[in-house]
């Protein structure tokens, strides 16, 4: 019965999510295995991008379920019974789903404060409303999803005398949850030119860095389509078949939120591999040769810097107060340094 009940848009839903978690746990092992080269296994990012595959990951397993159980098909395709079946795992698969993205977007947000340093209080402030307001929506819309009809499992026993008066109240809050999620997602991946583009480095690098972030923009788009597949809900007969296009996008924005958000933090295995390869050439800065701490004096080190592991790689940082504040300049091995207008002897060399 349940393999009769497999078909319409099941399959296309089973297969595209597939990709989507395998490449997803790829960069997920990526991210996990640059953590333990640049010497920061569990920053704030990687715990939180953790929680949001696990929770991807059980959604995943719940839309194979609820596929298997007729979404996706038509409905006179599938027998009630076991409809009302594929219904509960549609809506237990929106719940991680929802939550997912959340703490996805949580990750990215960690890793533009881990970044950015802690230099500009105000964009900080803005970076942790964008996260914690993506949050609330997402935890919020979670919720609400099982009040809409009393009793509660009339929600997928249609059959079930009651009501579910606030169906049109969820719609109306998926939208809105969906619009902002879209918003956030543009809001994430365009910030970091604002990070990066004042930084005293080539052209080239300010775009590199920066176009590593706008891969979100894609997940944006998967948002749009996510609140119009809401939208029109109310106008399909056969629900079973037309919450499929639904689950495809919400499952796709989780994978996109997973793995563009993924490719920022593995930036420096990449630039090591070319490296290596001989694909690239030595690492020099704008100002001449690049100068590492362990190079330095003690008294040297310990007056100008310490070592610092950042978001995109291991590097050092170069402090001193000055009324311009700390600029980021990043280097072309993977790594950010942290620097003012500091001017060091050093073998007979300046450099600022």
């Amino acid at each position: 019965m349940v393999a009769q009940a497999l078909g319409g848009n099941g399959p296309l839903m089973i297969g595209i999510s597939y990709a989507g978690a395998i490449i997803g746990a790829v960069m997920i092992g990526l991210r996990y295995y640059a953590g333990k080269v640049t010497g920061r296994l569990w920053p704030a990012d990687m715990i939180w991008v953790t929680i949001s595959f696990t929770f991807a990951m059980i959604a995943q397993v719940l839309l194979v379920f609820a596929a298997c159980y007729g979404i996706g098909n038509h409905q006179s395709a599938v027998d009630p019974k076991t409809a009302q079946t594929g219904f509960l795992y549609q809506w237990i698969f929106h719940v991680f789903s929802i939550l997912s993205m959340g703490f996805g977007k949580l990750a990215i947000v960690a890793l533009l404060l881990n970044i950015q340093g802690p230099t500009h209080p105000k964009k900080r402030i803005f970076l942790l409303f964008v996260g914690s307001s993506t949050m609330f929506l997402d935890a919020f819309q979670a919720t609400f999803v099982w009040f809409q009809c009393e009793p509660k499992r009339k929600l997928w026993l249609s059959d079930l005398p009651g009501n579910c008066d606030l169906q049109t109240q969820i719609l109306a809050s998926g939208v809105f949850q969906g619009t902002w999620s879209a918003t956030s997602d543009f809001i994430l991946a365009i910030y970091p030119i604002f990070v990066f583009w004042g930084l005293n480095a080539s052209l080239k690098m300010r775009l590199g860095l920066a176009g590593l972030f706008l891969g979100g923009l894609v997940a944006g788009v998967a948002a749009i389509m996510k609140s119009v597949s809401i939208l029109t809900l109310l106008a399909k007969s056969d629900v079973l078949y037309a919450v499929s296009p639904l689950m495809l996008w919400a499952v796709t924005e989780n994978w996109l939120i997973i793995i563009m958000g993924s490719i920022p933090p593995i930036r420096a295995l990449f630039v090591r591999f070319f490296r290596r390869m001989g694909l690239t050439p030595s690492s020099k800065n704008s100002y001449g040769d690049s100068v590492h701490l362990s190079n330095m004096r003690p008294s040297q080190r310990d007056r100008l810097g310490s070592r610092r592991s950042t978001g995109l790689g291991s590097d050092f940082i170069i402090m001193s107060k000055s009324a311009d504040g700390i600029e980021e300049v990043p280097r072309k091995d993977g790594g950010i340094r942290i620097t003012t207008n500091v001017t060091v002897d050093h073998d007979e060399k300046s450099f600022v």
